[in-house]
């Protein structure tokens, strides 16, 4: 892998999940989107590897928890799903209040 592939994967797997959860988390605040944009980078630094930590737990388990790239990508996945529901859900609550 060059160093532009890992650099645009490692800018991508911060941005991705830490985005779409600070959006979904903070829409509804006083914040600015330079704030959320703030919140999003650091929970992207921080949701996945922790998800990755709290899934070690789990090794003696399974071996399937074992740590790889490929966990910590489907982590990303994975919040980045959780953010892209939480908008959605938000969203069709907004609407289905305005035609109440």
């Amino acid at each position: 892998m060059s160093f532009v592939e890992a650099l645009f994967l490692g800018i991508i797997s911060v941005l991705a999940p830490g985005l779409t959860l600070a959006y979904a988390l903070l829409r509804n605040t006083k914040f600015n989107y330079y704030e959320i944009f703030i919140f999003g980078i650091t929970f992207g630094l921080l949701f996945p590897p922790v998800l990755t930590w709290l899934e070690s737990y789990l090794i003696p388990i399974s071996s399937i928890f074992l740590f790889s790239e490929n966990l910590y990508l489907f982590n990303v996945f994975v919040l980045t799903l959780i953010g892209i529901a939480l908008i959605i859900y938000e969203k069709r609550r907004q609407l289905l209040k305005k035609l109440a």
